[in-house]
């Protein structure tokens, strides 16, 4: 067994094992928006000056995903 394989995560409404089919289902989150923290952290690691000075919400679009979801197409999607 690989080390790290055996810690359990909790998923709906058992334990679900790290590895265990399915198990990776829980790490996503159902409507993919995007983070403006996470850009931020990418943005600090920037070379560029200009990338140092951005603005995470000059990247950020979450306006089609939110689309996506006010129409309950994510809902469907994994209803399927």
């Amino acid at each position: 067994m690989v080390r790290g394989w055996a810690e359990p995560i909790r998923a709906e409404s058992r334990t679900r094992w790290v590895g265990e089919p399915g198990s990776f289902f829980t790490a996503w989150e159902r409507a993919p928006y995007v983070s403006p923290p996470a850009v931020q952290t990418m943005l600090n690691f920037a070379n560029h000056s200009a990338g140092k000075s951005a603005k995470p919400e000059q990247f950020v679009d979450n306006s089609a995903i939110g689309e996506l979801e006010k129409s309950g197409f994510i809902v469907r999607l994994y209803k399927q």
